[in-house]
């Protein structure tokens, strides 16, 4: 797990945080911590350590909270156990915008957990725990947008245990304020990253393709197929046949409708393949056909669309059994250009070498399967 493995998308945001150069391809925040974090700890270590310690504060916070009031040993033994599933452990070591934001919504539930509308707490320290319990929530959805949606049961919770009211009207009223506040904490992210963000990239635009992708790859009328996949085409400077598009459409992965060869769609100059993403190259106009494109095809077209959307997210929790993601993450191949910037690569160690091989004859099994969490 020491130092902390290193994906590309961690490279190019240590790269940022070195330059002081940021994008909104990635969070800027992350790479802003990262430059605090790499002056102290130089490389990946000191983010590692951030993350683990978001991690196990929240197992603590959250154990002392729900298990430790009720003398649950047990409970707090699965509860140990449970952040040693290979779903979770198996990425705790790699430095990732996700682990980040699980660290943040880990440590936001313990701390929510120790909120009291009793005699026995302080009101003005149940308050200060709901106000850091928002803090962390927004931390979560700064590192990573999509925290938002979790974000929102958490806030409930939080809210019900600051104002309980054992009834219906009670839940009804802290998750329709849980819901306000979280919408209002993702308005505000957007505009901090549009101001931290030293270039803006337009990642939606990498959702929007994937989006019309979807849609397009489950339409029954071919003629339609072609009108719309010539509407994105035109958008991304790319000409040709819906059919690679077709054939090239998964939802496991958004980027794969620009692997083809030939490509499926171009993309933008000096975007994907370098060492930072990107869609600036697009101009305005460009820009603009896309959104529009993007939301009258869901508009259109919204039982495809959540079939898309529903496909995507069957991936993304292992409930796929031909779900090809590796199943452990090494650095083979790290690029000898990279050294200068980033240090050469950690030896492998002999324990590694052993998983390597192993690892992958787990990914089969329900055991390995992130989907196991959800039960």
């Amino acid at each position: 797990m020491y130092p902390g493995f290193m994906c590309y998308d961690a490279v190019n945001q240590i790269l940022e945080a070195r330059e002081g150069l940021f994008s909104d391809w990635h969070p800027p925040l992350m790479a802003i911590i990262w430059r605090f974090t790499d002056n102290i700890m130089p490389g990946p270590a000191g983010m590692l350590f951030l993350q683990l310690g978001l991690v196990w504060a929240g197992a603590y916070l959250t154990f002392h909270a729900f298990f430790r009031p009720y003398g649950g040993r047990v409970a707090a033994l699965l509860l140990g156990i449970l952040l040693f599933l290979p779903p979770l452990f198996g990425i705790s070591g790699a430095i990732l915008k996700d682990m980040l934001m699980w660290g943040g919504l880990f440590t936001a539930f313990g701390i929510a957990g120790h909120i009291k509308n009793d005699n026995k707490q302080n009101p003005r320290l149940a308050f200060r725990l709901f106000a850091l319990t928002v803090l962390v929530l927004w931390l979560a959805i700064l590192i990573r947008h999509n925290a938002f949606f979790a974000t929102i049961p958490i806030l409930s919770f939080a809210i019900f245990c600051l104002y309980r009211q054992n009834s219906v009207f009670g839940l009804v009223r802290s998750a329709v304020s849980a819901a306000a506040l979280a919408l209002a904490l993702f308005v505000a992210t957007g505009a901090i990253n549009n101001r931290l963000a030293d270039r803006h990239t337009y990642p939606w635009i990498a959702n929007a393709s994937f989006d019309i992708a979807g849609v397009i790859k489950r339409l029954e009328d071919k003629g339609r197929q072609q009108a719309i996949f010539d509407q994105l085409a035109s958008s991304l400077n790319s000409t040709g046949s819906v059919e690679p598009l077709l054939k090239a459409y998964t939802p496991m992965y958004w980027r794969e409708v620009f692997r083809t060869k030939p490509p499926t769609l171009q993309l933008p100059t000096n975007s994907m393949e370098s060492q930072i993403h990107g869609f600036e190259s697009l101009s305005d106009l460009q820009r603009q056909a896309l959104h529009t494109l993007w939301i009258q095809t869901i508009l259109a077209e919204p039982v495809l669309w959540l079939r898309h959307r529903l496909a995507v997210s069957k991936y993304v929790l292992g409930l796929v059994p031909d779900n090809s993601w590796s199943p452990v993450m090494m650095a083979k191949d790290f690029p000898v250009d990279f050294e200068r910037a980033y240090g050469a690569p950690h030896k492998q160690l002999n324990c590694k070498s052993c998983l390597r091989p192993v690892c992958p004859s787990m990914l089969n099994t329900g055991f390995f399967n992130p989907g196991l969490i959800l039960f």
